[in-house]
C-alpha cells in the first residue's frame, strides 16, 4: 500500500504552485494513517521554521499535532454516533465565513466522509458551489461510492491504493461499511435496500459478511457500541458465512443477514 504521505506531498505541491483546490477528497484504505499524513501536510504549510520538513516544535506544528489549531477544524463522528449529521455541516457553513485566526487559510477536515448522511451531503453542496475565500475543505473517505456525485464533481480527488485487494473485494468492503452504518442507526429500510441489490453470488456475499465481522470487531475495540450485542452479531454472522461455504441457500443466507442486522 502506498504511504499516506504521498498524497499530502501532492497537495503541498499544489499549494506551493498556487494551484490551490478549494475542496479535495482523499480516498484511502487507512483512515488513521491518512489523518497522520494530512497533519504533516498542514504542519509543513503552516510551519514558520521548517523547509523540506516541518520543525515539529513551533507553535503552529504543536497546535496541529494536538488538534487545537484554530484554523483547522475537524468534522467527525460524535460520541456513540455512526453518522455525520446535517447539523454539523450547517455549523461548518456558518463558521466558514469567519476569517482565519492565525493563518492565510482555514481548513475543514471531514473524516470519515463516508459517514455523511445524504442530508448532510446536500447541505454541504451549497457551500461547495460558492466557497468562501481562504477556506479549504478536505474530505477523507474509504470510497467515493459513499459520496453523492454532486459532491465528488466539485472536489479534486487524491487516492491511496488498497494494496493487493481487487475491485470486488473493495466493493464488498464498502457494502459492509454501509450495512454497518445502517445497522448502528437501526435503519431497517436501508439495510433491506442494500441487501436487495446484492448479486446472488455465494463468494461475494460471504466476502461482504466477513468484512462486516471485521468492521464490528473494530467498533468493539474503539468502544463505540455495546460489545455484548456486537459479539452476538459477529457469532451469528460467522454462522451464516460458514453456511455459505457449504450448501446454504443464498436467499436464506440473505434473509438471515437481514435478521441479524
Amino acid at each position: 500500500m502506498k504511504n499516506s504521505v504521498l498524497y499530502s506531498e501532492s497537495l503541498c505541491k499544489r499549494f506551493k504552485s498556487n494551484k490551490i483546490p478549494h475542496a479535495a477528497i482523499i480516498e484511502t484504505s487507512n483512515l488513521k494513517n491518512s489523518q497522520q499524513g494530512l497533519n504533516k501536510m498542514l504542519q509543513l504549510l503552516m510551519c514558520k521554521l521548517g523547509k523540506e520538513e516541518p520543525c515539529g516544535n513551533c507553535e503552529a506544528c504543536v497546535k496541529i499535532s494536538l488538534g487545537s489549531h484554530p484554523d483547522v477544524k475537524l468534522i467527525g463522528l460524535e460520541e456513540k454516533s455512526q453518522s455525520i449529521k446535517v447539523e454539523s455541516i450547517r455549523w461548518m457553513r456558518q463558521d466558514a465565513h469567519i476569517l482565519p485566526s492565525e493563518q492565510e487559510y482555514k481548513f475543514y477536515v471531514i473524516s470519515p466522509a463516508d459517514a455523511l448522511t445524504p442530508q448532510a451531503q446536500n447541505a454541504f453542496i451549497k457551500i461547495l458551489e460558492e466557497p468562501p475565500r481562504n477556506v479549504i475543505f478536505i474530505l477523507i473517505c474509504e470510497s467515493l461510492i459513499s459520496l453523492l456525485d454532486t459532491v465528488v464533481s466539485r472536489c479534486e480527488i487524491f487516492r491511496d491504493h488498497f494494496g493487493q485487494n481487487d475491485n470486488k473485494d473493495r466493493e464488498a468492503y464498502v457494502v459492509a461499511k454501509k450495512l454497518s452504518f445502517a445497522s448502528f442507526n437501526e435503519d431497517k429500510l436501508k439495510i433491506l435496500e442494500i441487501i436487495s441489490k446484492l448479486p446472488l453470488e455465494r463468494s461475494y456475499i460471504k466476502n461482504v459478511i466477513d468484512h462486516l465481522q471485521k468492521v464490528f470487531l473494530e467498533v468493539i475495540k474503539e468502544g463505540g457500541q455495546s460489545a455484548s450485542s456486537l459479539v452476538k452479531k459477529i457469532d451469528k454472522l460467522a454462522y451464516i458465512s460458514d453456511g455459505l461455504e457449504v450448501n446454504t441457500n443464498i436467499n436464506l443466507a440473505l434473509s438471515n443477514l437481514m435478521v441479524v442486522l
